[in-house]
């Protein structure tokens, strides 16, 4: 009898992926504004190339907005990563994965606006094993003297993760990230608690896998700063109809109704019809609906 192959550890996620299952259920598949068209391009085969385009046309705005990734793969020196966007930024960089040792990312990316000449330079690190996730980088704009930095680490102990983000302006000292969270799973239930702007904003959100066709999940935020004070909580479902079909529904406390359907055309085609509907103000015309399609290639 042959024997098994052993299961691949479980890789740490990235500090902003905790609770990113929960998030999915409320977030993915959902694409309107009063009228918007969204499609997705990528490149599926193996090769020296990887192509991604990502295009939206707003009918509220009658604007484009999009980019355009192109990735070279060389076995020596990394990928080299070429990116432009319809605001005329472009950008270049390249990044070394697990070149130097096992487990460690490097990036560096150039970007660059010849209409309103605003250019800077990002460096990045990440280093990830089966138990850790860690990440820093160093960005610098109009090569001035002012940095931006961040860092972020999460630690695993089996189904629990636990992390903290940190972003600090050296131009007016002051942090633009303080964040904590905690994220783990009970049999069918996964959790996710944070902190956003520490101490001014909680959240807590709890998804439940009812079966392989049934997700549905909670997320509350409470806000809090001077004599401001404000909370929200929402509940969503995803089900699935079949192979080829996926339905989702959402509502919070502001009576803000949400429904998706997503149907599978083809191995490479997807159509997502979606709308928002404003239950407390039915008749001020503020729903919203969406058309998008995803194309790979």
């Amino acid at each position: 009898m042959a024997t098994p192959a052993p299961e691949e550890p479980v890789q740490v996620p990235n500090f902003s992926d905790l609770g990113k299952n929960a998030r999915d259920v409320f977030k993915t598949g959902y694409h309107y504004g009063k009228g918007l068209f969204k499609m997705v391009v990528k490149s599926k085969k193996d090769g020296v190339f990887d192509v991604t385009s990502d295009l939206a046309v707003s009918f509220d705005t009658s604007k484009l907005d999009g980019m355009l990734e192109t990735k070279y793969r060389t076995e020596t020196y990394g990928n080299f990563i070429q990116k432009w966007n319809t605001e005329g930024t472009g950008s270049i960089g390249c990044e070394l994965t697990g070149k130097i040792f096992e487990g460690l990312s490097l990036m560096s990316d150039f970007f660059y606006n010849p209409q309103t000449t605003m250019k800077g330079l990002k460096l990045d690190a990440k280093y990830i094993n089966d138990r850790f996730n860690g990440s820093c980088s160093i960005a610098n704009d109009n090569f001035d003297t002012s940095v931006n930095l961040y860092g972020a680490v999460v630690m695993s102990f089996k189904d629990l993760a636990v992390g903290y983000q940190c972003g600090y302006k050296t131009a007016t000292k002051e942090l633009t990230k303080n964040d904590i969270g905690m994220a783990f799973s009970y049999r069918d239930f996964s959790f996710h608690v944070r902190c956003t702007s520490i101490p001014h904003e909680f959240g807590c959100s709890i998804l439940y896998n009812v079966n392989t066709e049934w997700d549905v999940a909670v997320n509350g935020i409470t806000a809090k700063s001077g004599g401001w004070h404000e909370w929200m909580v929402g509940l969503a479902a995803k089900y699935k109809l079949d192979e080829d079909s996926i339905i989702r529904f959402k509502i919070n406390n502001s009576m803000q109704l949400g429904a998706s359907l997503q149907q599978k055309l083809s191995e490479n085609a997807t159509v997502s019809l979606s709308f928002n509907i404003d239950c407390g103000n039915i008749s001020k015309g503020t729903h919203k609906i969406g058309l998008a399609l995803e194309l790979e290639a």
